[in-house]
């Protein structure tokens, strides 16, 4: 409704039976109300450390994996990885894997103590990337456990990582519970799978925040993109390929 309304605004009753500029005015208005940043901002000469956070199973992990191989190997940086997902092993092993491959530094930690003894450890790199563990909305107390690591790791950047594939409810539910942690951008997973794009639009009028990165696929480091509203809006659109 909001984006009929804002294209009925825009163009005048003879130029709405005029498919090529509805869908042109379409375009516009989607490429208004999908905000995006420019990725990480890093900062000559400042260690930056950016956080990911997000429910289980929607791929944080991965998604650091990605972004360590990306700023390591394409921008040249000196990266490192602060993790607390200490229960799940598969994540750990993932994150270390890719780490070795290349010459990256990863410090597990179990407590916010070995969390801040790890930030000091890395404070002359160009970019920390903190991986905690999944914790669901619903649960209160995990969502303090995560804040208590997030006080800890002091990150410049807080990415909230959302996948299309949950139900929207679930989604708004995600939003809600993990505002309390003061998430600055949002990352969408899994566009790839997902039966509408849309969905980003569902996303984005919950929260007035900006996405920063969206993935589409498990590759290492090929399926991440820096969130351009341009791209996503033809995604929308269904003007080209996920």
């Amino acid at each position: 409704q909001k984006l009929i309304r804002r294209i009925m605004e825009q163009l005048p009753p003879r130029e709405l039976k005029n498919r090529a500029l509805v869908r042109q005015a379409l375009r516009g208005t989607l490429r208004e109300l999908i905000r995006c940043a420019d990725g990480i901002q890093l900062q000559p000469g400042k260690c930056v450390r950016v956080a990911m956070i997000g429910p289980t199973g929607v791929g944080k992990t991965t998604t650091i994996a990605k972004l360590m191989s990306i700023y390591a190997t394409k921008y040249g940086k000196d990266v490192a990885v602060i993790t607390n997902d200490t229960y799940r092993l598969a994540a750990t092993e993932q994150i270390k894997r890719v780490a070795q491959i290349l010459g990256v530094p990863v410090r597990i930690c179990q407590s916010p103590a070995e969390i801040r003894q790890s930030v000091e450890e890395f404070s002359r790199r160009d970019l920390v990337l903190v991986d905690t563990a999944g914790r669901s909305q619903k649960h209160s107390a995990r969502i303090a456990e995560l804040k208590a690591a997030l006080e800890a790791a002091q990150p410049h950047e807080t990415h909230l990582v959302v996948s299309l594939t949950a139900h929207p409810d679930t989604t708004a539910q995600v939003i809600q519970n993990f505002s309390a942690c003061s998430f600055d951008r949002i990352v969408i997973t899994k566009l790839d799978e997902a039966v509408k794009v849309g969905v980003v639009l569902d996303v984005l009028s919950r929260v007035q925040k900006e996405l920063s990165f969206i993935t589409t696929g498990q590759e290492i480091p090929r399926d991440i993109e820096i969130a351009d509203s341009g791209r996503i809006a033809s995604l929308i659109l269904g003007e080209e390929p996920a």
